[in-house]
C-alpha cells in the first residue's frame, strides 16, 4: 500500500500497471528457479486475493479506488473530474483490470502446477482466469473494433474529444492488455492488433509503463514491426537525453534521467 484515496482508503498499484505477474513469470521462464518461485508465490497469491477481496464491486467487476491506483493519474477515462485521489469505485469498470486479473490468475495456476501444490489452489485460480476472461471478452465493442470500459452508473463513455497527455482520453494503451495470454478471442485479438501502430508514438512512447504495455502486447500478437518501431522511438529519445551535456528545462542534471525513464 503506497497511497491514500479520498475517504482514507489505503491503495496500492494495480495488476494492470506494468504487468507485475507477467514480468515475474518472464524472469522465471528465463531462469526456472523453483525455490525462487516458491518463495514469491505466497506473496503473489496474497496480492491477487487482496484485489479480489477489496476491489470487486457488487456485480463482481474489478475496479479502482482512485486513478492513482490505476497508474493513469487524473485520467478522465476513469474519473470524470480528472482527480488523482477521487473515489471512483462505482464509476467505471475498466477493461485492462479485468484482463490483467484474468492473466495474473492464469499465471498463478501455472505456477501452482509447476510447484506441485495441491490441485485445489491451481483450480481456484483457473476459475478466476475463466471468469475474468469471459468478462473481458464481453466488453468488446464490435462497431468500434476495440474494447471499451463499462460505466455502471449509466454515465456516457468519455468522449474522444477529452484529452489526456495530449491524446484522446478514450484511447489508453492499457486497453491492449487483453492481447496477452489469449484473454481476447482470436477475432478480437486480430482487430486489436491492427490498432497497435496508433500507440507507437507520443504520448504513449514517453512513459515506460505505457511503452511496456504496447511492446508486450505487440509481441504477444506477433506484431514485431510495431514493437520494433516503439523500441526505436524509445531508444532514440532516451539515450540522447541520458547523454546530454546541458541542463534542460526538465530540470534533470546531465547524466541523470527524468522521472519517467
Amino acid at each position: 500500500l503506497n497511497m491514500v484515496a479520498e475517504g482514507g482508503d489505503a491503495c496500492g498499484t494495480s495488476p494492470a500497471w506494468c504487468f507485475p505477474f507477467h514480468t515475474i513469470y518472464l524472469l522465471y521462464l528465463w531462469h526456472p528457479d523453483r525455490d525462487w518461485l516458491r518463495a514469491l508465490f505466497p506473496h503473489l497469491e496474497a496480492y491477487l486475493t487482496w484485489w479480489l477481496a477489496h476491489r470487486r464491486d457488487e456485480q463482481g467487476w474489478l475496479v479502482y479506488r482512485c486513478t492513482w491506483e490505476a497508474g493513469e493519474d487524473g485520467s478522465p477515462r476513469l474519473d470524470l473530474h480528472g482527480t488523482g485521489h477521487g473515489d471512483i469505485f462505482h464509476q467505471v469498470q475498466p477493461v485492462e483490470l479485468q484482463a490483467a486479473v484474468a492473466h495474473s490468475a492464469l499465471l498463478l495456476a501455472r505456477m501452482a502446477r509447476d510447484l506441485r501444490l495441491d490441485g485445489a489452489r491451481s483450480d481456484r485460480w483457473a476459475n478466476v482466469h475463466r471468469n475474468y476472461t469471459e468478462r473481458t471478452r464481453s466488453m468488446w465493442d464490435e462497431r468500434g473494433r476495440r474494447f471499451r470500459d463499462r460505466y455502471p452508473t449509466g454515465a456516457p463513455p468519455v468522449s474522444s474529444r477529452e484529452q489526456y497527455w495530449g491524446a484522446p482520453a478514450d484511447a489508453s494503451p492499457l486497453q491492449l492488455t487483453p492481447l496477452l495470454y489469449g484473454v481476447a478471442s482470436a477475432p478480437q485479438a486480430a482487430a486489436l492488433a491492427a490498432r497497435l501502430p496508433d500507440f507507437c508514438r507520443p504520448p504513449w512512447a514517453w512513459w515506460a509503463s505505457w511503452t511496456y504495455t504496447v511492446t508486450e502486447a505487440a509481441r504477444a500478437a506477433g506484431a514485431y514491426a510495431a514493437a520494433g518501431r516503439m523500441a526505436d522511438r524509445v531508444l532514440s529519445s532516451v539515450y540522447p537525453t541520458l547523454d546530454r551535456r546541458e541542463e534542460p528545462e526538465l530540470g534533470a542534471r546531465p547524466g541523470t534521467s527524468c522521472e519517467w525513464w
